[in-house]
């Protein structure tokens, strides 16, 4: 029952928000996750607003697998925390 305009607005659709100036941005997602093709999006739009953005795809994965006793559960927790690590290795020490 939202009308479109709603549903298009940042809030509900960050697809259409201003990106510009963002932090770095990890997509972790499943192959299988209905919401790959909006992970892969995002991706795309960070980076065309000038913001570091990688996609983190794990095969066979489903929407919320990591929630799950599977190994592919056990295997992916690590890419973020490397994620973060490489960010945090280029980040300029905050100003004392």
């Amino acid at each position: 029952g939202m009308p479109q305009s709603e549903r298009m607005a940042p809030d509900v659709s960050p697809m259409n928000a201003d990106l510009r100036d963002m932090p770095p941005a990890l997509f972790s997602c499943g192959t299988l996750d209905p919401l790959l093709d909006d992970s892969i999006l995002m991706t795309a739009l960070c980076r065309e607003h000038g913001n570091e953005a990688e996609p983190a795809l794990w095969e066979e994965g489903g929407h919320g697998y990591v929630r799950f006793p599977l190994e592919l559960a056990r295997r992916s927790p690590p890419a973020p925390n490397a994620f973060l690590r490489r960010c945090s290795a280029r980040s300029p020490a905050p100003a004392s």
